[in-house]
């Protein structure tokens, strides 16, 4: 049941992106220089797959009734309010220290405490995962990332 409750809510933030993508496609394109792939259109494919995402988590058939794992039956409040300071850490600390320390340490806080990998597991796949996105990001889309404030 919670997993159908997370694809619904997934689905729906999935559902207000797109709005707000269709939004900035159709006021702020026409008079900005945006290039063909803009943030519009970034937003649209992201909202795409957090829209499918979300239906095939709902529609997935539900696992067993055994639970291996008890804190798996309860609602997983803590997971969710470390998330939740993590993101507002992310948030604070990208503009100071730059996009990539910031998402890495959000990556390794995510996975260590969260995901409870270990944390040489947590810290490689975090940052083979900032590499990823600053190649993504900063190579291939040339969108600049924050550097931060005590680097410029």
């Amino acid at each position: 049941m919670l997993r159908r409750m997370q694809g619904l809510v997934f689905a729906m933030l999935g559902v207000a992106s797109m709005v707000d993508a269709w939004r900035i496609t159709s006021t702020v394109r026409p008079g900005a220089t945006f290039d063909l792939l803009g943030p519009d259109r970034y937003m649209m494919v992201l909202a795409g797959l957090m829209i499918v995402s979300g239906l095939l988590l709902t529609a997935a058939t539900p696992a067993a009734d055994t639970i291996a794992d008890p804190r798996a039956a309860m609602w997983p409040l803590p997971d969710h309010a470390i998330m939740l300071l993590a993101l507002v850490a992310f948030a604070l600390a990208m503009p100071l220290v730059g996009f990539a320390p910031a998402c890495f340490a959000f990556f390794i806080l995510a996975f260590a405490f969260v995901s409870r990998w270990s944390l040489v597991r947590a810290t490689l796949v975090s940052a083979a995962l900032v590499a990823g996105l600053y190649a993504v990001f900063v190579r291939l889309a040339d969108v600049p990332l924050p550097r931060g404030a005590w680097l410029e």
